[in-house]
This record gives C-alpha cells, structure tokens and sequence, in this order.
C-alpha cells in the first residue's frame, strides 16, 4: 500500500484506541515547551521527536551506559516528579518510582540534548541549567 508499515501500525493503533495522548508528539512538544519555557515549541520539535513515553519505568539495560533526565507523572493532578536517571541510581529511582504511584513517564537522553544543543547552541543554556537544578535536588 501507499502507507507504510511502521505508520500503518501507529494509526491502527490510535484507531484502536491504544495509543495515550501523552504518546502524540504535539502533546511532547507541549511538555517540553512548559518545561523549557524560553524555548520556542518550532525548536523543541526535533527534541519532542526523541522524547521516549512509557507507562512502565525504564529497565536498567535500557539505560545502560546512557543518562536520561526522567519525568514521572503522578495520578491525577500530584505533578511531575523530575530525575537525573543514570546506572548508578537506576534501582534508587526505581525505589521511589514505582506503580501505581506514577501513571506515565517520559525520558530524554543526553545524546539528544547534546544534538539539540548542535542545532540551538544558544537555547541549550536553559536546558543545562534545568539539569543542574535536578541534580542539586530541586524537584521541578
């Protein structure tokens, strides 16, 4: 068909009713962008487009060797909860992270931050700075 498989999937799915509306990249970009405020959503598109959504939380083999920044959403209307999630506190996250307290979670790698910081060097201070606030304990 016209269609490709991979997207023949994903629409089969929204179809379905499968698919969360946390998972569309317009809702990711619009995260971001509450995130990231001094970002425009045109420049977060490409880090929309990495950003990983699971209702489950990531294994330790997912996250092996890598560092992502971790939002966790609660239930209802308790927020997000933020992480610097790397090996060594995989399982100490996890701990404080887990089912039912938490309904979805996104993730963001470094490798993507990086990349985005190659295209948008002058918008990567804000993210940066976002991660050493995490880091030194602020819960954003």
């Amino acid at each position: 068909g016209r269609i490709p498989g991979e997207n023949l999937l994903f629409l089969e799915k929204i179809v379905a009713g499968q698919i969360q509306q946390e998972e569309f990249l317009y809702e990711r970009t619009r995260f971001l962008s509450s995130v990231f405020l001094n970002v425009s959503e045109e420049e977060l598109l490409s880090l929309a487009e990495a950003l990983s959504y699971t209702r489950d939380f990531p294994s330790p083999e997912f996250n092996e060797n890598r560092t992502f920044i971790l939002w966790a959403s609660g239930k209802g209307n308790e927020g997000i909860t933020t992480w610097i999630l790397h090996s060594d506190n995989i399982v100490t996250v996890k701990e404080r992270c887990t089912e039912p307290e938490f309904r979805y979670y996104y993730l963001l790698s470094i490798d993507d931050i990086e990349e985005f910081e190659s295209m948008f060097p002058e918008r990567s201070f804000e993210i940066y700075t976002y991660m050493d606030k995490i880091e030194n304990g602020q819960n954003l």
